[in-house]
């Protein structure tokens, strides 16, 4: 069996057991609300002044590695000839899967099993990376998962950055906390909902609230 198929298998079977534990839920009398988004439902004005500031950003925080060098011995970042191809695979290379594990990490430092409950995928065609746990959880566990990657690698290596006068953990700090933007509307929809029991969405962006 190749990657593809088998990834498309995994797909399934993630999507199979997710409805089985919703039904299971609604069995037993709990309220289910789905909180999920896409860009056209958070299209509003103040979301797309927010998302040309997070684009220029991230343009900028690509676009000057890729413009420059780093002297380790001086710390400075001298421009030189353009070097963009060598700045996106270290963008997608390092930052996105770190991140990615990043999450793995927190939802393992509460309590899940890594073969069991994890796992991990990548839409080529939208551009997007994944860490998906299955388990049922509650909202502390959840946001401790979901916000660890951004406090990692874009608070933690910003107060490093400022700490160590690292003009490069800045950069990456700033390329972190924006591929973040998704993780922290999930968080704002947590503390808006204030759900019983979480329920990782498999396939969208955010998850299943669940009441008692």
């Amino acid at each position: 069996m190749d990657n593809k198929k088998e990834r498309i298998l995994e797909k399934k079977k993630a999507e199979t057991e997710f409805e089985l534990a919703i039904n299971d839920f609604e069995r037993r009398g709990f309220k289910i609300e789905a909180c999920t988004f896409s860009l056209a439902r958070v299209a509003t004005p103040a979301v797309n002044i927010i998302a040309g500031i997070i684009g220029f950003i991230f343009g900028l925080t690509l676009t000057m590695p890729a413009l420059s060098a780093y002297n380790p011995l001086s710390g400075e970042i001298r421009f030189v000839l353009p070097n963009i191809i060598f700045s996106v695979i270290i963008f997608f290379a390092v930052i996105v899967p770190l991140h990615e594990l990043i999450h793995a990490i927190g939802f393992i430092m509460r309590g899940k099993k890594w073969k069991e409950n994890i796992s991990f995928g990548v839409s080529i065609k939208k551009m997007v990376a994944s860490c998906h746990c299955s388990s049922p959880m509650s909202g502390i566990d959840y946001f401790i998962g979901v916000i660890l990657p951004f406090a990692v690698l874009g608070v933690g290596l910003f107060v490093a950055g400022i700490i160590f006068g690292s003009k490069i953990l800045l950069l990456v700090s700033i390329v972190s906390a924006v591929t973040s933007a998704g993780d922290l509307m999930i968080v704002y929809l947590l503390f808006k909902k204030r759900p019983s029991l979480i329920l990782d969405h498999p396939t969208e962006i955010g998850f299943v609230a669940i009441y008692e």
